[in-house]
């Protein structure tokens, strides 16, 4: 999940289904947030469930963009580039996905000059519970880590 302002949540899903999808962006999403995405059903229920406004983009129907600002673009663009970097590995186990996310994560979140430091590394890396720093549901985040 990408929002306007920048900020990345991804997820290792058992299965993209309703339990699996709602208990993902329920800490995420909140009743202001707008929800743009692909023709998966589950979306649907869920902005249903939590009220929220919701624009599905079906490309098999040509829609692609709605109202000249909806769109799953930087979503594509972000996938996109995560399997042209994870293809390089020749296949990841599953175990360790979670782990190449966060590789991912730090490499989008690096600053200019490529100074990582060890920190920065480790908590892309190993930590999976994550918010939207601009879209946080409440402000109490006690046990939940935001990823830079």
């Amino acid at each position: 999940m990408r929002d306007r302002n920048g900020g990345l949540t991804d997820f290792v899903l058992d299965a993209p289904n309703n339990k699996e999808i709602h208990g993902a962006l329920e800490p995420i999403i909140t009743d202001q947030s707008i929800l743009c995405t692909d023709s998966n059903q589950v979306y649907k229920s869920f902005a249903k469930d939590h009220g929220i406004k919701h624009y599905r983009n079906i490309t098999s129907q040509g829609t692609r963009v709605i109202k000249r600002v909806y769109h799953i673009q930087n979503v594509n663009n972000y996938m996109s580039r995560l399997k042209t970097w994870m293809a390089k590995f020749h296949g990841v186990g599953t175990a360790y996905l979670h782990q190449y996310l966060g590789w991912m994560r730090a490499l989008e979140h690096a600053p200019a000059s490529g100074d990582f430091t060890l920190e920065m590394l480790f908590n892309a890396a190993f930590k999976h519970e994550y918010l939207a720093i601009n879209n946080k549901k409440s402000t109490d985040n006690a046990g939940l880590e935001v990823p830079f």
